[in-house]
């Protein structure tokens, strides 16, 4: 599969919305029709400890997957991460995952860390895949990290 990773843009909001969408149906069997708040999104634009990272597909004419990240000094935080539904299991999800991990050892990071629904078993299998421990449990949730 041809794609492209690189650091979203605003033009890149529409997209990143309908992928949280797809995300939100697929887990929760729900639409989201306001996945976040006005300045939420905005804030990965302006403010430099939150970067959002693409996977661009030329084949596809549009973003096929992308991952949020936040940047807690001490850790990375994956905030939202979502490929779609036709390009999974093809790479796409460990390349992003990749480029989060980089982009946390450029900042001197050397912990990622994530939540996970308990139901999203594939997820659970991505990250345990490449280098992710249960930490804890929070309801539904799982706690992952990564020592980079």
């Amino acid at each position: 599969m041809d794609y492209k990773l690189r650091r979203a843009v605003e033009n890149d909001k529409l997209a990143i919305c309908g992928l949280f969408n797809e995300m939100i149906w697929s887990i929760y069997k729900e639409v989201n029709r306001e996945p976040y708040a006005d300045d939420y999104l905005e804030s990965f634009f302006v403010d430099d400890s939150k970067v959002i990272f693409v996977a661009d597909s030329p084949a596809f004419e549009h973003i096929i997957g992308y991952i949020s990240v936040i940047d807690h000094i001490d850790h990375l935080y994956i905030d939202d991460f979502c490929v779609t539904e036709q390009c999974r299991c093809a790479g796409v999800g460990t390349s992003l995952l990749h480029v989060a991990e980089s982009f946390a050892l450029g900042h001197h990071i050397k912990k990622v860390a994530l939540h996970v629904e308990e139901s999203n078993k594939a997820a659970q299998k991505l990250y345990h895949n490449r280098g992710y421990d249960i930490y804890s449990r929070d309801g539904n949730r799982i706690r992952m990290i990564k020592w980079l």
